[in-house]
């Protein structure tokens, strides 16, 4: 069996690519106060798929007798948007107020790329839960959410570093600096920072 998921969206998306995952993309610019960029007149429609929905689809899959050969679309096909569209309810969630900066469509992109769920509402009763603007929502959350735990793993290590500069670094020194060769203590620094960040992650 095999599942053609459309579009799919939600947390631990990776929205730091430039050219996959559209809405990640438009949020992750949005957030950091940036236009989003739209290739294209923004025209161009798809669906999309919030991940939860399509697990409730692909784990079936797994021992579902009557799917082998089956070829199964996964997506929202009542819910066909424009990319237009897409980075309004974008901006909205993210209150961005920039407008978009558009660029030359992309060389051979499909202009409309939908899908029918017939056959996945028909053998593993397919149905939307999360739709688009909750989808988008969540998927805000998340970013958000990962931008506010870098910054706070940023400030540790800066913070930490001071602690390290004025009074670990010193003291180390101190008690071993007859017994060790001062090449050793070039790398204290970088180790405990390591460690710093390995905590917050």
């Amino acid at each position: 069996v095999i599942a053609v998921p459309h579009n799919i969206i939600g947390p631990r998306q990776k929205y730091d690519d430039p050219f996959r995952n559209v809405v990640s993309i438009m949020i992750n610019r949005m957030l950091q106060g940036k236009a989003p960029i739209i290739y294209g007149d923004g025209k161009q429609t798809r669906c999309f798929s919030y991940i939860d929905d399509c697990l409730d689809c692909m784990i079936p899959m797994l021992d579902q007798e009557n799917l082998n050969k089956q070829i199964i679309n996964i997506g929202p096909d009542e819910e066909f948007v424009t990319i237009n569209e897409v980075v309004e309810i974008c901006a909205n969630i993210s209150g961005s107020n920039l407008d978009p900066i558009y660029k030359k469509d992309r060389p051979r992109e499909v202009k409309h790329a939908t899908c029918s769920s017939n056959k996945a509402r028909e053998l593993l009763k397919y149905k939307t839960k999360i739709n688009l603007k909750e989808g988008i929502l969540r998927t805000c959350d998340y970013i958000k959410k990962i931008f506010r735990e870098n910054g706070l793993a940023l400030v540790v290590i800066i913070v930490g570093w001071e602690i390290i500069e004025d009074v670990l670094f010193p003291a180390s020194f101190a008690l071993l600096g007859n017994y060790v060769h001062p090449g050793f203590f070039a790398g204290i620094p970088v180790a405990w920072i390591v460690c710093l960040h390995w905590l917050m992650v």
